[in-house]
């Protein structure tokens, strides 16, 4: 509930802060799944849509590092 409340707020909030704070928080889940080796597709999804589309630079760079963190740790 609180990982899609997060990824909700990624998507749709006007708050560039609240956007990188929800960032930052699923970059972390990401990590610490991604060493168990299962990671929700979800956040992967919404990650790429925020490195495509979001307006603020900040958090399409934020989002790629956490996209590319993914594939190093793999």
């Amino acid at each position: 509930m609180v990982r899609q409340t997060l990824m909700e707020a990624l998507q749709n909030d006007d708050n560039s802060g609240v956007r990188l704070q929800a960032v930052n928080l699923l970059s972390g889940a990401l990590r610490a799944e991604s060493s168990s080796g299962a990671v929700d597709p979800n956040i992967l999804s919404v990650l790429r849509d925020r490195l495509r589309n979001d307006p603020n630079n900040y958090i399409r760079l934020q989002s790629a590092a956490a996209l590319r963190q993914l594939n190093a740790g793999r």
